[in-house]
């Protein structure tokens, strides 16, 4: 569903309520909801929980640069490097990767991306 019909169905039912989000993907959506809104960041709690993993020297890594705020923000709160790839997206379904010079032998990796593309159901096999 788009993000503009979820608020025109929710809008009749919102009129003395308030709209949290969660790391909401474009922040352009919240301009489709009529009550007060506000956009909750979830990261530092997420990295918080991962830090209890005992993780062994973790790099947190962005797929693309759409999420490296995210990363920067799961970074500091573990206390650790931050990095990100280049990628291309060739279609819905298809990205291109070009690797940087990241060295992540021998450490623990954490991805933060800022969203899911997509539940197709190759993803589940």
């Amino acid at each position: 569903m788009t993000a503009r019909a979820v608020a025109t169905a929710l809008n009749p039912f919102l009129k003395n309520g308030r709209v949290h989000l969660v790391n909401i993907h474009a922040p352009s959506v919240m301009s489709h909801f009529q009550s007060p809104i506000e956009n909750l960041d979830a990261t530092p709690l997420l990295a918080e929980s991962i830090g209890t993993m005992g993780l062994k020297d973790a790099v947190v890594i962005s797929p693309d640069k759409g999420a490296v705020a995210m990363a920067k923000t799961a970074a500091a709160t573990l206390g650790c490097d931050c990095d990100y790839l280049q990628k291309t997206r060739l279609s819905g379904t298809e990205v291109s990767m070009a690797p940087k010079e990241v060295n992540v032998k021998g450490r623990d990796v954490v991805i933060f991306d800022d969203m899911i593309a997509t539940g197709a159901p190759w993803l589940r096999q």
